[in-house]
């Protein structure tokens, strides 16, 4: 049976996707190449891609009012109820 829940979670599937794949040229990129090193590097670009996401779903706001959905399920499944 499919769940709301899966396709609300994809975001992070796709991100998590995305991100593995450039993991392994950063780390060969990286001068000093230890766990504490990547895991500043992986704090780094997560914070910085969270700073963009919430910029721009901000200035998407600005731009839209308050004819912005609330989440993009509804613009996909236009007839399941997101709570």
């Amino acid at each position: 049976k499919f769940s709301i829940v899966v396709m609300s979670s994809f975001g992070v599937y796709a991100f998590a996707f995305l991100f593995h794949a450039a993991v392994f040229p950063i780390w060969n990129a990286m001068k000093r190449q230890d766990e504490a090193a990547i895991n500043l590097v992986t704090t780094i670009g997560i914070a910085l891609s969270t700073v963009v996401y919430i910029g721009l779903g901000i200035f998407g706001y600005i731009q839209f009012g308050p004819n912005t959905s609330c989440s993009c399920m509804t613009i996909v499944f236009p007839k399941i109820r997101v709570v």
